[in-house]
């Protein structure tokens, strides 16, 4: 796995959890407009492309527009996991 290191099976499990949970609706999404540029409509099937974007429909996830307030906070964020003891980094997209 191009030395990465897995998860043991509790930590998979509540990420099972967590995105039943998403599908539910029972947690609020909110992420970053930059996503929509991320995913490429042209890596994409017609149906795949439609799925992406109608999650965005949905009251449980919100896109948010990058302002100046978003961007400074977002900063931060990145530059105090430099220090996480994991020594992982956040790439700037990850961050919002």
């Amino acid at each position: 796995m191009r030395d990465e290191q897995s998860h043991e099976q509790p930590y998979i499990d509540s990420l099972a959890q967590i995105a039943k949970d998403n599908f539910e609706q029972k947690n609020v999404i909110i992420t970053s407009v930059i996503t929509l540029t991320e995913v490429l409509s042209s890596k994409l099937t017609q149906g795949q492309e439609e799925k992406f974007l109608k999650t965005f429909k949905r009251v449980n996830q919100l896109l948010y527009d990058v302002d100046y307030a978003v961007a400074t906070k977002a900063r931060k964020f990145r530059g105090a996991f430099l220090k996480h003891a994991s020594g992982k980094t956040l790439t700037t997209h990850a961050t919002f």
